[in-house]
């Protein structure tokens, strides 16, 4: 069985193709490095050889190590950030395929982490309400845990799926659209003019109420300068009014008619 070579390009997908190797041939864990060496070319084949003049491989994980850390951007205090920050954003199968390509990272930095682990943090970044139905459930593997989290995916779009959908029993009124029964058979030139113009004007409860009680004193001051005039002019002109008083009394020796109105500020006999 012939191993992938290694060129410096897709170093993880190389080093996973490695590992079914020797999971598949019995290889002895000093022979790893070397059988693998020799399936590497071009810019990683000079590394190799730059690398091993000056320092010897000791394990089959050392040199994952050192690999991933020239060919890939890989650091395991950023890998382990990103893990902590993984969240359900979009879909369940977003969040999977981000969880298993962290997942692949780590583990060629810690081999010890299981798949409870690994099942823990995806439900625990899950939406809350699938959060819940798979707590619920309580699964025994990851495989499982992600089933569960896609049939409450499911079950909850065609919910929403439903809410969206027309209600058809309902009419509902078309939009007011003009016609030629609501509107002048002729067109309205601009230069016409509104025969009934007026002037509006806007007042608060305060000014209305301030408005009736000026109307009020200006009605009463009015009424009254008007009964005075009017009582006056009673008097001057010798009508009788309910406020004159009509008595008889003589100048020199003729008899003369005096009306006094008693209502005036002043008397005058004529």
């Amino acid at each position: 069985m012939d191993f992938h070579c290694f060129d410096g390009e897709n170093a993880r997908s190389w080093v996973r193709r490695c590992i079914r190797c020797f999971q598949l041939i019995p290889i002895p864990d000093d022979q790893k490095v070397p059988i693998a060496s020799v399936y590497m070319q071009g810019k990683a084949e000079l590394w190799y050889q730059g690398y091993t003049k000056k320092k010897v491989f000791q394990s089959w994980d050392e040199l994952v190590v050192n690999v991933l850390d020239r060919f890939e951007d890989l650091d395991n205090e950023r890998v382990m950030t990103e893990f902590n920050k993984l969240h359900h954003e979009t879909t369940v199968n977003a969040c999977l395929e981000k969880l298993e390509e962290l997942r692949d990272q780590m583990l060629l930095f810690n081999k010890n982490l299981d798949e409870e682990f690994f099942m823990t943090k995806l439900n625990s970044g899950l939406k809350e309400e699938i959060k819940s139905f798979v707590s619920t459930h309580n699964p025994t593997s990851f495989n499982q845990a992600v089933i569960l989290a896609r049939k409450q995916e499911n079950a909850m779009n065609a919910i929403l799926r439903k809410a969206q959908q027309p209600n058809r029993h309902v009419q509902s009124k078309p939009p007011y659209k003009p016609t030629s029964k609501n509107l002048p058979s002729k067109p309205i030139p601009q230069t016409k003019r509104c025969k009934f113009r007026k002037i509006y004007m806007l007042m608060s409860d305060e000014e209305v109420r301030d408005f009736d009680r000026a109307e009020q004193e200006e009605g009463s001051e009015g009424k009254e300068e008007t009964e005075e005039v009017t009582i006056s002019i009673h008097a001057m002109k010798g009508n009788v009014s309910y406020k004159t008083l009509r008595i008889n009394g003589l100048v020199g020796d003729k008899e003369t008619l005096i009306l006094i109105d008693y209502g005036s500020t002043h008397c005058f006999l004529d």
